[in-house]
């Protein structure tokens, strides 16, 4: 007879989910190699988010030893949100949840790259309001422009252009604000948005930024039948 490990049921889904869970936490801690065991709990949050099991994912957040692995797992978490989570409150409670992770972080620069993962989850969930507050609790300009330049580009893609166009307005250098809008036009186009495209690059007073802009936007512009 085979031998079988008391904490499994009979039942397969058991056997793939919980008792599995169960196994593959107590292996993955008996790694050595710190970075090896990180990297395993990081693929089994990915696992866990595949199959819908947000709660289980961020319950082993406190496994890790490096916080630029945590940083990414929390992205995960939050770019999984939208596909695992139906209503919006119980996102927003999630999202909280990954703030204040993020903001425990030590490390700042790890603790801000982490702020502008939620930030981006936010506006990946339609959230461009969440997106920007959270970007707001970024101190380091650059940086803090930087997750204003992504939750733009995520909600261009999605074709939210005029949310995309005020959290634009927030960023403070003059040049990153040019590119950003040189980004964000482009995915405008990409989503089929061209007038919204075009009307990004009238906020941007590079000329060469521009040019180059509106030349992407015509050669990756579909051409109709009248063309």
């Amino acid at each position: 007879m085979h031998a079988q490990n008391p904490s499994c049921g009979v039942d397969e889904e058991d056997i793939r989910s919980a008792c599995i869970l169960s196994l593959l936490d107590k292996e993955i801690a008996l790694i050595n190699n710190a970075r090896w065991r990180d990297q395993s709990y990081r693929d089994l949050i990915s696992a866990l988010l595949g199959r819908g099991q947000v709660d289980d994912a961020i319950a082993l957040f406190d496994k890790f030893t490096s916080e630029d692995t945590l940083s990414m797992a929390i992205r995960a978490v939050g770019m999984a949100l939208p596909h695992s989570i139906e209503d919006e409150a119980q996102i927003k409670m999630t999202l909280d949840l990954l703030t204040e992770r993020a903001q425990n972080i030590a490390h700042k620069g790890s603790q801000e790259v982490a702020l502008t993962y939620v930030a981006v989850a936010a506006a990946n969930a339609a959230l461009s309001d969440y997106a920007n507050q959270t970007a707001r609790k970024i101190e380091t300009q650059y940086m803090r422009n930087k997750a204003y330049q992504e939750i733009a580009e995520t909600l261009s893609g999605a074709g939210s252009a005029d949310k995309a166009f005020l959290t634009l307005q927030n960023i403070e250098d003059h040049a990153f604000r040019n590119k950003a809008y040189a980004i964000s036009a482009k995915a405008l186009n990409k989503h089929g948005l061209v007038k919204q495209a075009v009307l990004a690059t009238e906020q941007i007073d590079d000329p060469y930024i521009k040019a180059n802009t509106l030349l992407a936007i015509m050669l990756n512009t579909p051409k109709t039948d009248k063309e």
